[in-house]
């Protein structure tokens, strides 16, 4: 748990076809998982239980979930939005 807390990153690309896509790498023992940004449906900002820590929750393809924790949460939905 801790490897995926500290080592997290997210990286805004393109892949190999030319697509904006969102590169997640959740550590050394996790694989890679890429998200083509054209596929994100719909992004909703939450908080844990008592408001501990917040995370984006991202709606992506057909009914695909993932949770996000990015430093800068508005810094990122700003870089989202503008490679949409």
């Amino acid at each position: 748990m801790v490897e995926r807390v500290l080592h997290t990153t997210y990286t805004f690309m393109q892949d190999d076809a030319g697509n904006e896509v969102l590169c997640i790498e959740r550590g050394r023992l996790s694989r890679r998982r890429i998200i083509r940004i054209a596929d994100i449906v719909q992004i909703t900002p939450l908080q844990t239980a008592f408001g501990a820590s917040q995370y984006l929750l991202v709606k992506y393809g057909p009914n695909r979930l993932i949770s996000l924790q990015p430093d800068d949460t508005k810094a990122f939905l700003a870089e989202l939005k503008t490679r949409q």
